[in-house]
């Protein structure tokens, strides 16, 4: 259900927060992915409200198991990728941010994304994210860890990550802590989060990769709940064109 064509259908399917919502005209979600893949989304004509160009305070959340994943999966397909590392892509995408709003404060959760460890690998791992978080918090990242695994028979799995980045999330729009929340994730997860922060008044953007399309991290329940809420061009950004 997550990477379905919404092509020729008159009501997107339901999501996880809003139910039906009828479009003016279809949701075309393979057409939207090669946009952002091609950079010609944010070159459509659209208008934008006075003031929507000043620097907005903001925060930045960032799901380290979705970008885990979708870099190595990028690294089978881009040679040019391979001998990126998950530092540089977090500390580009921080910079990146730091152009055009006025960047508050960066929060990176890290689980387990492995789903085939045991017992000594997982401690294995745990020791190198704590040399990751120490250098990334050299850069004014903050990085929490969530080390809640489920044990099954193929090893251990995450379990509870992405329902604490939205808690924190909420949390902080709920004490004003920003105007806008950038989230480097593309998880259908997030749609009751994305869903609550434009009812609190806050302007979102969602960054995910786009490539290899086959595989794609941005959930197509995000597109639709984004397109609600103004022109996509400037509620999405495809981390593959920010690379």
């Amino acid at each position: 259900m997550d990477f379905i064509n919404y092509v020729g259908r008159p009501k997107p399917p339901r999501s996880p927060s809003s139910g039906y919502v009828q479009y003016k005209k279809p949701l075309d979600y393979s057409h939207v992915i090669g946009m952002l893949n091609q950079n010609t989304l944010r070159n459509r004509v659209r208008t934008r409200p006075y003031g929507e160009n000043k620097k907005l305070k903001t925060w930045m959340f960032i799901d380290y198991g979705n970008i885990h994943h979708s870099l190595l999966d990028l690294k089978k397909t881009e040679q040019l990728m391979r001998s990126f590392s998950e530092k540089d892509l977090i500390l580009k995408l921080k910079n990146r941010a730091e152009r055009n709003n006025g960047l508050a404060g960066v929060i990176m959760y890290m689980g387990t994304p492995h789903t085939n460890l045991n017992i000594a690998q997982l401690q294995k791992l745990k020791k190198k994210n704590e040399l990751m978080k120490a250098s990334l918090e050299k850069h004014g990242i903050e990085v929490r860890f969530k080390f809640n695994e489920n044990q099954y028979q193929g090893g251990m799995k995450e379990h509870g990550v992405d329902l604490s980045i939205g808690y924190t999330i909420i949390e902080k729009a709920l004490d004003n802590c920003f105007e806008k929340a950038i989230l480097i994730s593309g998880d259908a997860d997030f749609v009751p989060v994305v869903t609550k922060l434009f009812e609190l008044g806050k302007q979102v953007e969602i960054w995910a990769f786009t490539k290899p399309e086959h595989n794609c991290a941005l959930s197509p329940f995000l597109i639709h709940e984004l397109s609600k809420h103004g022109d996509l061009s400037s509620r999405i950004k495809s981390i593959n064109s920010i690379l």
